[in-house]
């Protein structure tokens, strides 16, 4: 979540493809963390939108790269 409050221009390349990899498996337990993992999620991919950044490309470009 701390990286999300940051500006994107202190993102590293490679925290644009954690946002919807590293929140899913381990908050699967609890409802509550569900709903958060899903805003923060959210809050992210807003982010990226507003500065020209497609959430989907991103997506797209690790599925062809792979795990």
């Amino acid at each position: 979540m701390q990286r999300n409050l940051a500006g994107l221009e202190r993102w590293e390349a490679v925290e644009s493809d954690l946002v919807d990899t590293r929140l899913t498996a381990p908050t699967a337990f609890d409802p509550f963390l569900v709903a958060l993992a899903e805003a923060v999620t959210v809050g992210a991919e807003t982010k990226m939108r507003a500065v020209g950044v497609d959430p989907a490309s991103i997506a797209a470009r690790r599925s062809r790269r792979g795990p």
